[in-house]
């Protein structure tokens, strides 16, 4: 099951609703690599091989990220912000197909 947020993204064009999938499964090579230099290589080793809570903040800002950097290549990685309660995070790694 896909685990899709709903994201307002807000830009000089205006505003526009955008649902990104942060399913460990769901994540292209670019999107991956994105993962990757916002966390760390060591980081990203240790989510990979699910020894890392999904449910960190900084785990949740670079998968939406990583996301949403490949259709806003502008995006940076402190340029937004939201709201951690209306997330829910499976944070059981356990049959995913890896990030």
């Amino acid at each position: 099951m896909a685990n899709v947020v709903q994201v307002q993204v807000t830009g000089p064009d205006g505003s526009e609703t955008v649902d990104v999938n942060i399913d460990y499964g769901s994540f292209t090579m670019r999107e991956a690599l994105a993962l990757e230099e916002a966390l760390g290589g060591e980081t990203f080793d240790l989510l990979a091989a699910g020894k890392l809570g999904s449910a960190r903040p900084s785990v949740v800002q670079a998968i939406l990220f990583a996301k949403l950097r490949t259709v806003y290549p502008d995006a940076t990685l402190d340029g937004f912000d939201f709201d951690l309660s209306a997330l829910t995070v499976d944070d059981d790694p356990k049959g995913s197909a890896g990030v």
